[in-house]
């Protein structure tokens, strides 16, 4: 297939107004911004849509609550350009949704996360061969500490080998079968990233009494205007959804095919955003309707002012949740060593949140001492990606659904570095000014 080449362009009037409906629309330098790096943004996606090593991308860029940037560029699909309203797979963006979800729960006093997993649904209480030490939590779901695993775990290869097989098409019939087998870690011994939030989603289905698509639409999305957020995309959207693409380079240029892959797990709607392959979404969402969400965290309220989480309970999305496991020297297996066991590399300056999103930090772990964090950020297999800096009340999103590329198509793909220097920039500017 030959690049699918566009100029970039403006965004339609239409979707201006929808933006600018809930986010007001201004200059950056009405926030303090420089407007010279959003613009080297733009050329940067433009660039890489010329040449084929990207099939289109949107971003959008909030400070203080309005948005300062907003672009689309390239193709969504063989007939729709990309633009904040293509709706893109969000695989591990799925992730913090299905967890802040959770925790309106937890506000409203339906569960807590000292209780034991096996107070709601079927968990193991055995790991490997032997009982486990420490009963896990909804604290162990949330902070990826359980004894999980994925799909690729040799306890689980019966359970993978059935949903290959169509035999198990719910989220509560692969948790159920999960459960079966027995934990690989002691509870709270490690960080594992796992099927954690798939349980989660499980939970919220049992709590609420709903599927997990009706249930996040009434504790989420509904209040927070995210209309175009699903696991199962309506009809009448599927226009919009777009293609999974490789960016290869082949005899000097660039051509696009659409990614494939043998396995897929239709009907699960996956909390943790995919099952099986990239072809599993878990949720599908817009750029438009994610960065409502990424405002949530700066202020627990929805555009119209609505509160969707306790003033408490946002805080502590900001905190270092690893705390509590961590050994001596306040450091976690599986976490603080995925670089290398040496302390000081960029492991220890990164953190999980229980919104299951990554944090940062200013200052190494030390034990029993909570930290902070500065930024909040995480990203999704096929291209989603969206950073919210608290300090300087910024938030950061961008789509994209393609692999592949060269070294500068990542930085297309990021407009949070460009934000960051905007914000360098425009304080620099201050100071000339004074």
């Amino acid at each position: 297939m030959a690049p699918l080449k566009r100029p970039s362009s403006a965004l339609s009037h239409s979707t201006r107004s929808a933006l600018g409906g809930v986010f007001p629309l201004v200059a950056p330098e009405d926030q303090a911004l420089a407007a010279a790096p959003l613009e080297e943004l733009r050329q940067t996606v433009a660039a890489e849509v010329q040449c084929g090593a990207l099939a289109g991308a949107s971003h959008v860029v909030l400070r203080r609550g309005k948005c300062v940037f907003h672009m689309g560029d390239g193709k969504a699909n063989s007939k729709e350009d990309f633009n904040v309203r293509t709706l893109c797979k969000l695989h591990g963006c799925t992730k913090p949704l299905v967890a802040c979800a959770f925790l309106t729960l937890v506000d409203k006093g339906k569960a807590k996360l000292s209780d034991p997993v096996s107070k709601y649904i079927p968990f193991s209480s055995s790991v490997k061969s032997k009982p486990v030490k420490t009963v896990p939590t909804l604290r162990n779901l949330l902070t990826m500490t359980a004894g999980l695993q994925y799909q690729d775990c040799p306890a689980y290869s019966s359970v993978m080998k059935q949903i290959r097989k169509g035999q198990i098409r719910t989220l509560s019939a692969m948790c159920d079968a999960l459960a079966k087998a027995p934990l690989q870690n002691e509870p709270g011994s490690c960080y594992t990233y796992s099927f954690c939030t798939d349980y989660l989603g499980w939970i919220c289905e049992k709590i609420s009494g709903k599927s997990l698509e009706s249930f996040m639409k009434e504790a989420l999305l509904e209040p927070l205007g995210m209309r175009d957020t699903h696991f199962v995309v309506p009809a009448k959207k599927k226009s919009r959804q777009a293609t999974l693409y490789e960016c290869n380079r082949i005899a000097g240029s660039y051509t696009l095919k659409v990614w494939q892959h043998p396995e897929k797990a239709p009907g699960i709607m996956s909390g943790g955003g995919g099952i099986l392959s990239y072809h599993d979404a878990g949720m599908w969402s817009t750029a438009e309707d994610y960065v409502k969400f990424c405002q949530l965290l700066l202020t627990g309220l929805s555009p119209s002012g609505q509160r969707i989480l306790r003033p408490k309970t946002l805080k502590s999305l900001w905190e270092d949740s690893l705390v509590p496991y961590g050994r001596k020297d306040g450091r976690l297996p599986g976490w603080h060593d995925a670089a290398g066991r040496a302390p000081g590399g960029v492991w220890d300056y990164t953190g999980w949140s229980l919104l299951n999103t990554h944090l940062t930090f200013q200052e190494p772990p030390k034990a029993g001492h909570v930290r902070m964090g500065e930024t909040m950020w995480m990203g999704g297999g096929g291209g989603t990606y969206w950073v919210v800096d608290r300090r300087h009340q910024t938030v950061a999103v961008s789509f994209s659904q393609s692999f592949g590329g060269r070294a500068s198509t990542d930085t297309a793909k990021d407009a949070a570095v460009f934000a960051e220097q905007a914000v360098e920039e425009g304080r620099e500017l201050k100071r000339r000014r004074r």
